[in-house]
């Protein structure tokens, strides 16, 4: 019996003398930097959300990054729809994080969601110009090799194989007739 009790008095003699130092941390006074960075930003907007992703890229957290960026999109597509401009900055910035990690599927899905929302811009605005490149570097990746060169093609104003074939047909109907040129000799 009296060994019972020493032990129960070793044992609580111990935790009375490790329980502050247990606690210490609990106790310390923390500043407010140090607070904040255990939180990611609370984002509500397309803009805070734009903003909350480039900071993840900062400190190297492309996955959060990418949540933020998909947030952008679907606000602004659920207010404004598919064309709006914004869409195609978030998911371009989306597509260069999915490409950096190796999700070329994910980035060409991306890529086409940011040409859709630049379906109002002229041919020659250089943002579209550039989308299509990427998307066209993406399809390589992903050994779609004959679309990557029609969409190259397309931005060097040449057309497509398939095109070119079929323009013939399409002339077949027509009303107008070619004649054979004719060449005298003398």
């Amino acid at each position: 019996m009296r060994i019972q009790s020493w032990t129960k008095l070793v044992v609580l003699s111990s935790l009375f003398i490790a329980l502050p130092f247990a606690l210490g941390g609990c106790l310390k006074e923390w500043d407010y930097e140090e607070v904040k960075s255990w939180y990611d930003p609370q984002a509500t907007t397309f803009d805070e959300n734009l903003a909350a992703a480039r900071q993840m890229v900062r400190e190297g957290r492309p996955d959060k990054a990418e949540n933020y960026l998909k947030t952008a999109i679907k606000l602004v597509d659920s207010q404004y729809g598919p064309e709006d401009l914004r869409i195609a900055t978030a998911a371009d910035e989306l597509a260069f994080l999915q490409e950096q990690a190796g999700k070329f599927n994910e980035a060409e899905a991306s890529y086409r969601t940011a040409l859709k929302a630049r379906t109002s811009l002229k041919a020659d605005n250089p943002d579209l110009i550039r989308n299509k490149k990427a998307l066209a570097a993406t399809l390589m990746k992903l050994y779609k090799a004959e679309e990557a060169e029609a969409i190259l093609n397309e931005l060097k104003g040449k057309s497509s194989a398939k095109e070119v074939k079929q323009a013939p047909e399409k002339n077949q109907g027509s009303s107008v007739h070619r004649r054979k040129r004719q060449i005298d000799s003398h």
